[in-house]
């Protein structure tokens, strides 16, 4: 998203200042034109730029979800090699009433590290030994399936994996642990190890080691699962992150411990009935409200340094949070150099609203920024029950969150509490929502958010009861001819059914003894049912009643219109009633479902007071259908219980014998009998979502559409199906990934195609693998499982056992080719180019090969080869330098780069590397392709220090040039032409220049120190402590003073006579 311009600083800038390309990578080399066709790498630091302003790109969404996301980018802590971004996050799709917020307000979160956090399934992992079912499961039979039964309920074995989430900047996805392996779910290129003792380590291509075991840990106190009492560990926070050269970024955590209410449900009971056996002593299962109390043993980040005090220190403030007696909330991020000096801060101000607090103004250095949110003042209070079924705000005043039943039998029963409406309301749960941005620069943003919604055409379905109803019918009469006739109001059926039809007679006058007063035979009440149609009477049974009799029938009704025809004669009163129902109706059109999705950013500019805006459409821009697909529409509440109870005495029945009785209950809880939610988080997504820049395209707009695989259900395999279960990881093929981008204009209202870009994916089967899980559950008596059965019994013969089965996926996807297509002015004459990917190794998942062509048909391919690649012609060295990459788990560089064009090879780079020292593993030379001579060396490293610093290069057989280092080895403080790395030791002293490396000098000092240098041609360079270059020095002697202002911004530069040659102004837009 572009960012608006009036939210950007504009630097008015007198005088450019050139700038150095900073250090090399083990990657890539520059590669310029001269007479040598490579230059040596341009090594030294980067002058003060202008341009290094904090970024803050608030008003985005997550296309495919509708979210309204955001980062806020406060600093980002270096080293050497390493850095860490420190910023928060905005995320919301609506109120969530139970929701607690973090320690920077509702709906933000800080990002300050990483985590590893974990999902329990089952047991949790590591408390029980895990049962491997038998291979041929469920179909085991005999032995060999009690002795499996038998370790999962008598033994508690576990037989679900917990799932592990990992983030971390750059990087995210999942993994399991089983049988003592780590499978990654997402297949990716990191190496992950460890366990959930010693905590996590995970590797990325480029050899950095993150380390995870800052342990946070919590107790969940339910009253009707002891399982999850004892404290679990949870999450594995990121507490340091090390490079293969050895700078470290260390991660400091303070401990706390609160104690919340997480949630509040409810359940209501039915006893049903005796399903079979031979003793009728089912227990009563009470009614009840369950509080589930989470106690939390936290961490939470209160410093972050390095190895080396030069790098400074982050700090983090916090202050007692009033709703969550215990934890904190951060009120400062200070950002200190090796003195302990304040280089930047960040400051957060709160504003207190119903049991949660919100971020109300955000000050970066002298930047503040001011956020506004709907309505906070009709918050409702936290675990209301005022939630629709996602538990999103909606408005309501419920006795209960439990939904009224569809079936009017247990409707009608009296439910302690009474039941709730868990329809979703955008008015509500927009509630709490950011609002308003205000900028420093006074330029604000308005977001407007709308209803989730979801396209359904669908039939009658007369397998879900909508509504129930009564017809009835009731008349009197004096004399026994004629009859008097009575018809009802007409009814309508939509479902063939059967109604259950009361008809009753009542005598109007009776004599003292209660007898009427006239012959039986005068009184009558004869009822029918008469399709209003045909006219004709629906046949069934006899509906006639006598004096003083009721009486009851069955009439079978097919879909139509009727009314009820009552006859009443004699001094009589008659009546007629039944009930039936409708189900549940076609309909054709878009739904509301939960939640909410960003509708339009309306951003004014503070100096023209233009409104600009951004609107967001989530389905056919022609037809207005919802591109939503969501993963449980409308979630179920009620479910079938079996309880098996023991007789005491065995019983037969219909010649089966019996040692149980099965007793049936339907339960209804106001807990949804399956997630609300796949496993990444989300409830809904949308596969076609249009951008437009104005209200209606004025500014033309882009059209993504998504692939997407929803999570699946748990499958029934055995006894009555399990609610609340895993599920399966079915989207992990395809989460929401962008298939189609369409650039458009809009002219006279007709869409004129710009650009498009079509992307395919592949799921690489080389690494796809699917396992089979089983949640299985029993009563909790192990006699079921023990119970004398035949010795080829097979799973449906054991009583008592539920048991579903659950598939988690790996898979590898990634995009095979990309297709783009660019149009003319009218939308005509395509020119299509493009490019495919193909991978060839899946021990390093890296690119092997780039093919790209373009109208002209020619097909240029660029292949790479990594350390873990075969690589012919390598010298020795080389060959063991790659090794030792491979040994570090640096396999991200690319050693060799050829480019082809139509199959002839024009253009070949080779970086060999070599093990310098154990630490040290860094390119020897750099050879290049010639069409008359092959590869051939054009560069050579001849030193490094311990820190990976290139202490001489030089183009091959050609001028040397060597480097001194300081600031703790983190900047070149002289560059010297024409002399090798030896006779600079000679000239200055090995453990002199060992010493100096380590110090932090000012320029008087690097002068001393270079003096006995003179008359070399050479360069140098004096630093700030918090890294910005304070002066330079060229051969000629001319020197250079950078000044800055208290937020280290470059506001000057002097020459050495004190004249100021540039000067830089910072402005905001508008001031």
């Amino acid at each position: 998203m572009k960012k608006n311009s009036s939210r950007i600083y504009y630097l008015v800038i007198f005088a450019f200042i050139s700038l150095l390309t900073t250090g090399i990578t083990s990657s890539t080399y520059a590669q310029k034109n001269n007479e040598n066709g490579v230059e040596v790498p341009n090594i030294l630091s980067p002058s003060p730029t202008a341009s290094e302003l904090g970024k803050f790109a608030i008003v985005g969404n997550s296309l495919s979800t509708g979210a309204a996301n955001s980062h806020v980018e406060l600093f980002t802590y270096k080293t050497k090699h390493l850095s860490l971004p420190i910023g928060i996050d905005y995320s919301s799709t609506g109120l969530k009433v139970d929701k607690v917020p973090s320690r920077t307000g509702m709906d933000w979160a800080l990002s300050a590290g990483g985590v590893i956090s974990r999902t329990v399934y089952g047991s949790p992992d590591g408390d029980n030994a895990f049962a491997i079912p038998p291979a041929d499961f469920p179909n085991t039979a005999g032995e060999p399936l009690k002795t499996y039964l038998n370790s999962v309920i008598s033994s508690r074995y576990d037989t679900q994996p917990d799932i592990f989430t990992f983030s971390f900047p750059g990087y995210s996805g999942k993994f399991i642990i089983y049988n003592d392996v780590i499978k990654k779910l997402d297949q990716n290129n990191l190496q992950i190890t460890g366990n959930m003792n010693d905590g996590f380590f995970i590797r990325t291509p480029d050899g950095v080691l993150y380390t995870f075991d800052a342990v946070e840990a919590s107790a969940a106190i339910a009253s009707s699962n002891v399982m999850y009492r004892s404290k679990i560990n949870n999450a594995w926070f990121l507490s340091s992150i090390t490079h293969p050269l050895g700078d470290q970024i260390n991660l400091v955590y303070a401990p706390c411990q609160f104690t919340y209410v997480a949630s509040k449900s409810n359940a209501y009971i039915y006893f049903d009935g005796l399903i079979d056996g031979s003793c009728n002593n089912c227990p009563n299962i009470p009614s009840k409200e369950e509080i589930t109390t989470i106690i939390n043993y936290g961490q939470y980040v209160s410093e972050i340094n390095s190895n080396s005090t030069f790098d400074g220190k982050i700090k983090f403030t916090y202050a007692p949070r009033t709703d969550l007696k215990g934890d904190f909330y951060l009120t400062d991020v200070t950002y200190k150099d090796l003195s302990d000096v304040t280089l930047k801060k960040a400051s957060f101000t709160y504003a207190d609203a119903t049991d949660r607090f919100y971020l109300k103004k955000l000050a970066v250095q002298d930047q503040v920024y001011n956020f506004d949110y709907y309505k906070l003042s009709a918050l409702p209070s936290r675990l209301s029950y005022a939630q629709d079924h996602y538990g999103y705000f909606n408005g309501k005043n419920n006795a209960s969150m439990i939904p009224k039943p569809l079936d009017a039998a247990y409707l009608n029963t009296s439910a302690p509490g009474g039941f709730g409406d868990r329809n979703p309301d955008a008015n509500f749960s927009v509630t709490g929502m950011l609002r308003k941005i205000t900028y420093p620069t006074g330029g604000v943003d308005s977001l407007e958010y709308e209803a989730n919604t979801i396209y359904a055409n669908t039939t009658m379905d007369c397998n879900v009861k909508e509504s129930t109803f009564q017809a009835r019918v009731s008349g009197s009469a004096e004399f026994k001819e004629p009859p008097n006739v009575y018809t009802s109001k007409p009814f309508k059926i939509t479902c063939q059914q059967s109604v259950f039809v009361n008809i009753g007679c009542v005598p109007r006058q009776v004599a003292a003894d209660g007898r009427p007063l006239y012959p039986l035979g005068n009184y009558l009440v004869i009822g029918s049912v008469r399709n209003i149609a045909t006219g004709e009477t629906v046949s069934g049974e006899s509906l006639q009643a006598g004096a003083g009799q009721h009486k009851t029938g069955n009439l079978n009704l097919s879909p139509g219109d009727y009314e009820i025809v009552l006859k009443v004669q004699g001094d009589s009163g008659g009546s007629m009633n039944f009930e039936y129902y409708t189900g549940k109706p076609a309909f054709d059109g878009n739904i509301e479902v939960a939640g909410l999705r960003l509708k339009r950013v309306l951003s004014v500019d503070p100096v023209t007071q233009q409104t600009k805006i951004k609107k967001f459409y989530y389905g056919d821009l022609t037809t207005g259908k919802s591109s939503g697909k969501i993963y449980n529409a409308k979630p179920s509440y009620d479910s079938n219980i079996i309880r098996y109870t023991k007789c005491s005495t065995p019983g037969e029945q219909s010649g089966i014998f019996f040692l149980f009785s099965s007793c049936a209950y339907t339960k209804f809880s106001s807990t949804p009998n399956f997630s609300a939610e796949n496993l990444s988080g989300n409830h809904i997504y949308y596969t076609s979502v249009t951008e437009s820049i104005g209200e209606n395209f004025e500014g033309g707009g882009t059209k993504h559409n998504f692939n997407l695989y929803l999570d699946g259900y748990p499958a029934l395999i055995a006894g009555y199906l399990m609610y609340g279960g895993p599920i399966s990881n079915s989207g992990v093929y395809s989460q929401a990934l962008e298939a189609n981008l369409l650039n458009f204009k809009k002219v006279d209202g007709t869409i004129i195609p710009v650009s498009e870009t079509k992307t395919r994916y592949k799921s690489d089967p080389r690494l796809m693998e699917r396992t089979k899980f089983f949640a299985i559950q029993a009563e909790p008596t192990s006699e079921i499982v023990n119970t004398s059965l035949p010795a080829v019994a097979t799973l449906p013969a054991y009583k008592g056992i539920n048991v579903a089965q659950y598939e988690l996926s790996s898979a590898w996807v990634y995009a095979d080719s990309v297709t783009t297509t660019t149009y003319d002015p009218s939308g005509g004459n395509p020119i299509v180019s493009g490019y495919s990917n193909v991978y060839n190794n899946t021990s390093h998942q890296l690119i092997s090969s780039v093919k790209k062509y373009g109208s002209d048909k020619k097909i240029i391919q660029t292949d790479y080869l990594y350390p873990q690649d075969n690589i012919t012609g390598l010298s020795a060295e080389a060959q063991s330098g790659k090794q030792q990459l491979i040994n570090q788990y640096n396999i991200s560089p690319v050693l060799d780069q050829s480019e082809t064009v139509s199959g002839t090879l024009t253009a070949q780079k080779r970086v060999n590397y070599k093990s310098w020292s154990t630490s040290v593993t860094a390119p020897e030379s750099i050879q290049i392709y010639a069409p008359d001579k092959g590869l051939e060396e054009r560069v050579r490293f001849y030193a490094y220090d311990a820190q990976g610093n290139v202490l001489e290069q030089g183009l091959t057989n050609g001028q040397k040039t060597s480097y001194l280092w300081s600031y703790d080895g983190h900047y070149p403080i002289a560059e010297i032409k024409d002399i090798s790395y030896a006779d600079l030791k000679t000239k200055l002293g090995s453990s002199t220049i060992t010493t100096f490396s380590s110090q932090t000098p000012g320029k008087a000092a690097i002068d001393s120190f270079l003096s006995p240098l003179k008359p070399a041609y050479f360069s140098s360079f004096s630093y700030k402590t918090f890294g910005a270059i304070e002066s330079t020095t060229d051969p000629k002697g001319n020197t250079a003073y950078y000044q800055y202002d208290t937020y280290q911004r470059l506001i000057s530069v002097k020459d050495q006579y004190g004249n100021i040659i540039k000067t830089v102004n910072y402005h905001y837009t508008g001031k």
